[in-house]
């Protein structure tokens, strides 16, 4: 745990993404969540810039955010409920306000995969998170999208899209599959419940 505190006591974005360098290879699945969230913090922090760079390149162009995204592609598998709506969450956040377009098709499927996985075992702020986050998505400004968020699946095919475009029609395409199931899971566990 004494790895998470040092995640969680980082001041700026530049020390985090220094002890994803250093450390990258102890992080567990919780490091890395902890650690997206706080590049998230951090970096909503900063504004739009810090000093002539702004944030979403700086983070681009960083290798310890490169890093990191490699680490949530590596750990994601053990994600818990709590794990994938915050990082699902905060990737969401970190491309609709600051551009910054990590998920790429293979990632996109994997995380696609673990909030199935999870699903039935999510507790309410962990679904709410995670349909923040496919809103969040939805309304990101995209090439392959359309007005009101649609994808356009022609835009997909062209030689520029983006892995973002990519990531949001993974997202759009599963959107109604997970919040049938999520709610779905939450209403039949409540009908289990016992009276008191």
């Amino acid at each position: 745990m004494v790895l998470n505190q040092e995640i969680k006591a980082a001041q700026t974005v530049e020390v985090l993404l220094g002890l994803v360098v250093e450390h990258g290879e102890r992080f567990n699945f919780i490091n890395v969540s902890t650690a997206v969230n706080m590049v998230n913090k951090l970096a909503s922090k900063h504004g739009k810039r810090v000093g002539r760079i702004s944030v979403g390149k700086m983070l681009r162009e960083d290798a310890g955010f490169a890093q990191l995204i490699d680490l949530v592609r590596l750990r994601c598998g053990a994600f818990d409920g709590q794990a994938i709506g915050n990082v699902l969450n905060r990737l969401a956040a970190l491309h609709a306000d600051l551009g910054v377009m990590s998920v790429d098709v293979r990632l996109s499927k994997q995380l696609v995969q673990v909030v199935e996985h999870v699903a039935r075992n999510m507790k309410p702020q962990e679904v709410a998170n995670t349909l923040n986050a496919l809103g969040t998505v939805r309304q990101t400004e995209s090439p392959c999208t359309g007005r009101y968020g649609q994808p356009q699946r022609e835009a997909h095919q062209r030689s520029d899209a983006t892995s973002a475009d990519a990531w949001f029609l993974e997202m759009h395409e599963r959107r109604e599959i997970w919040v049938r199931r999520l709610l779905s899971v939450r209403r039949d566990d409540d009908e289990c419940k016992e009276p008191q």
